[in-house]
């Protein structure tokens, strides 16, 4: 609360159940108490801790009629709240005003981060769509195609194409040659996770030329070439989300460590196993 400029007051109530004596000592008790390592007193002054009885204890009252007979009954004292009213009405007079923008601040501020997750929540959507459908067009397109140097060119135009896609999609539009670059550093900085995957596909695209053509097309060595194409479009699609959602940077972190750690947290073996059922199915 004092982080966010608001003003506080301590209250320390039922003070009618000690002795005057011992309500002291609990109120300098207080004041060396700590939060967050600070001690108390670097967060409040001894003014901002009122002592209260909001709700005295009843007590017994002996009450003696005209005619002298005598009876007790229980009767509960006034609350003893005047130094917090007076506090809270000095400090609404000093501060009222401040108080009511900072609140509008503060409930604008609320709408705003609002308004902002529920942009971004629909914008990861339909990124998330638009990957697979770059990730399923380029495992189909290179499990289908028997030669691996088109492999590499038709796969590498993909993510191109995709990471333009991407790019229009969260107000950043990049031209081919940047996205070239992104490539370039996505594969680069993945510490082998993308690179391995673009290389493997080029040797299993040497065995899938060498097999008849009929045995090729989603064949043996033709699935697992498709799947690995779009398991590695799918992770180039994280990380230049990754990269676009902090305005084209990569943070103080860096390029690669921001890849590493969004590629760790792909669940691996469900991502192929989608990729798998979309291209046996006919």
């Amino acid at each position: 609360m004092r982080n966010s400029q608001k003003p506080i007051i301590l209250v320390f109530n039922k003070i009618d159940l000690y002795p005057e004596k011992t309500c002291q000592e609990i109120y300098q008790n207080l004041l060396s108490l700590s939060v967050e390592n600070n001690n108390l007193s670097t967060l409040l002054t001894e003014t901002d801790i009122v002592l209260i009885a909001a709700a005295p204890t009843p007590e017994q009252v002996r009450v003696e009629q005209a005619t002298g007979e005598v009876s007790y009954i229980w009767e509960s004292p006034p609350p003893q709240i005047e130094d917090l009213q007076d506090k809270i009405l000095t400090l609404l007079n000093r501060e009222g005003r401040s108080l009511l923008a900072l609140n509008a601040l503060t409930q604008t501020r609320a709408l705003e981060f609002s308004r902002r997750d529920a942009i971004f929540t629909a914008r990861n959507l339909e990124a998330d769509t638009l990957i697979w459908q770059y990730a399923r067009t380029k495992a189909i397109a290179i499990g289908f195609n028997p030669f691996w140097l088109i492999d590499w060119l038709g796969g590498t135009l993909c993510d191109l194409a995709m990471i333009r896609s991407l790019s229009r999609l969260y107000g950043q539009p990049m031209t081919s040659y940047q996205a070239g670059k992104l490539l370039k550093t996505i594969v680069l900085s993945s510490g082998g996770l993308v690179a391995s995957e673009l290389f493997g596909g080029i040797v299993l695209g040497f065995g899938k030329a060498l097999e008849p053509p009929g045995l090729a097309a989603f064949g043996g060595v033709g699935l697992v070439q498709g799947v690995a194409a779009g398991y590695g479009a799918y992770r180039v699609g994280l990380a230049a989300i990754a990269y676009l959602e902090q305005g084209c940077t990569w943070g103080e972190q860096g390029a690669s460590t921001v890849i590493r750690q969004i590629l760790s947290q792909v669940d691996h073996a469900t991502v192929l196993h989608r990729l798998r059922q979309e291209l046996q199915t006919p």
